[in-house]
């Protein structure tokens, strides 16, 4: 696949704009990643990674593995963001949040109770996740009383679209859950992630796939949000050089949650459903 020639004025447009995002009272926004395991949560933060620091080399700081492989990742782990700019690194205000894959099985995964006290900030990062008991208060990983700038500011549900279903049934119920719990406090969207495993010949031309536009509605039914909150995405799996065309989608799923967390952080958050538009 041929790379356009306006795609590297476009990704420097972007990372612009990245740098332009500023939340009031230099408040980091604060991301957590939700989905089962092997979605591509990990994929995303390291497909980050390399589109904003821009080395050349595809970038694997967070674990990698395969949908029907336990969790990678063991601990509730924050990833801050850094992007290059006039030959430096810079520290941008955003830390995206993983924490292990959610699992249909009984007592694995993340338990609920636990993801809503990191929503409202009450767990530290590198606590190490119990699957069938909560944090409590007496955890030296428990916050007792958290500030705006330890609570999450957007939900990214991860669905992979290359399975059958999305989600199994327990953890869609799971994510719903979360969902309704926050939907009039914290904006949240769906990225999509594996889309390039769909079978389209040309990824640069996705977003005027039909496939790609089917599925966006169908993540988006699941949990009844807007299409518009669906962000399709495609990662890094077995490359060693990076794409321009898969570091502008990144860039601009990116772009798009840190405006969206930036919403909430300056208090424009409307509710995230569906209801609205009934």
């Amino acid at each position: 696949m041929a790379e356009d020639k306006g795609q590297p004025m476009i990704k420097e447009n972007f990372l612009r704009r990245i740098l332009e995002i500023k939340p009031r009272n230099d408040t980091t926004l604060n991301i957590l990643l939700l989905g089962q395991t092997g979605c591509g949560k990990s994929s995303f933060v390291n497909a980050c990674l390399t589109a904003l620091l821009q080395e050349g080399r595809v970038i694997k700081q967070a674990p990698v593995g395969p949908m029907t492989a336990e969790s990678l990742t063991r601990r509730f782990i924050s990833y801050k963001l850094k992007i290059k700019t006039n030959g430096q690194d810079a520290e941008l205000p955003i830390q995206l949040f993983d924490s292990p894959g959610l699992q249909s099985e009984e007592n694995k995964g993340v338990h609920t109770d636990d993801i809503k006290m990191m929503c409202r900030g009450f767990i530290k990062s590198n606590y190490l996740i119990n699957s069938t008991n909560p944090i409590q208060s007496n955890n030296e990983m428990y916050r007792e009383d958290p500030e705006e700038k330890d609570k999450v500011h957007c939900i990214v549900h991860v669905f992979a679209a290359d399975v059958k279903e999305f989600v199994h049934k327990k953890v869609e119920g799971q994510l719903k859950k979360i969902k309704n719990e926050f939907r009039e406090d914290i904006p949240q969207v769906i990225l999509l992630t594996k889309v390039d495993r769909l079978g389209i010949a040309d990824i640069t031309q996705m977003f005027r796939h039909k496939m790609v536009k089917e599925y966006c509605m169908k993540a988006a039914a699941i949990l009844d949000l807007c299409e518009n909150d669906v962000l399709p995405q495609v990662s890094y799996s077995d490359e060693m050089v990076p794409s321009v065309y898969k570091d502008l989608v990144t860039l601009f799923n990116i772009k798009t949650i840190m405006e969206r967390a930036n919403d909430r952080v300056n208090g424009q958050i409307i509710p995230n459903d569906n209801s609205a538009n009934d």
